[in-house]
């Protein structure tokens, strides 16, 4: 994730399903904390509404209630999956699903030209 947001203006928050940070698996955090890049740990206890209505763009990964959020907040809103999907879910009702990290990188371009 590091090659899609670096060096762009961005502050990410990801919030966070369990309080006890030692209890989320390393790897997971490692993404975020190996990339040196500005992201904040938001207590699992904050209103999801609420962080939302104060960004511009959603993105979900994994698939969650998250981007239905979003969605209903009018918030540019996609679901990411780090891989190519064999199978599309069915979970996505319509929110654009971004498949691999070239394909989020240009998604992020283009909002940013948008700006």
């Amino acid at each position: 994730l590091g090659d899609v947001f670096r060096g762009k203006n961005f502050n990410i928050a990801i919030k966070l399903k369990k309080k006890n940070l030692k209890k989320i698996s390393k790897k997971y955090l490692n993404i975020f904390k190996k990339n040196n890049l500005n992201f904040l740990f938001i207590d699992p206890k904050f209103s999801a509404i609420e962080i939302i209505k104060k960004t511009s763009v959603v993105i979900a990964f994994p698939f969650s209630t998250t981007a239905h959020y979003g969605i209903k907040l009018s918030k540019n809103t996609i679901y990411y999956y780090p891989f190519k999907l064999k199978n599309k879910p069915w979970v996505d009702e319509g929110i654009k699903v971004i498949e691999e990290k070239h394909k989020l990188l240009e998604w992020v371009q283009k909002i940013e030209i948008n700006k």
